[in-house]
């Protein structure tokens, strides 16, 4: 019997590395905000890096490993629309004031790529990645 999370990295015996590096994207979420929360700016900052590096891997071993599929690049959309919206999270935990001093800039630049979600769902019939 196949599992969900295994289904999302075993393919016919063998292991989807990309889909392995796309979900490690959406699971480094959890320790930049919680570096940001416990005040190591830092550390996050380097876990960041470490996580938008895995958006540049993931397809090219995608590629590379023949394992490219149309569920491949959903997932990765899908996770990146979720990291994409972390980043606000991101910006207003770790710099605080950020949305009071600049609540246009915030709106410009988050307030039309999540509406677009919604839209494309509506439009599409599925959700787009909007960044």
């Amino acid at each position: 019997m196949t599992t969900p999370m295994k289904s999302l990295i075993i393919e016919n015996g063998r292991l989807k590395l990309a889909n392995v590096v796309t979900l490690s994207r959406g699971l480094l979420i959890a320790p930049v905000l919680i570096l940001l929360l416990l005040d190591h700016p830092r550390w996050a900052l380097a876990v960041y890096l470490a996580a938008c590096s895995t958006d540049l891997i993931d397809g090219w071993l995608a590629r590379r490993s023949g394992q490219a599929s149309p569920f491949g690049a959903q997932l990765d959309a899908g996770v990146d629309n979720i990291f994409s919206v972390a980043i606000l999270t991101f910006l207003i935990v770790g710099v605080p004031g950020v949305s009071h001093d600049h609540p246009r800039a915030l709106i410009v630049l988050f307030g039309g790529p999540l509406l677009s979600l919604p839209v494309s769902k509506l439009l599409a019939g599925r959700v787009m990645r909007f960044h």
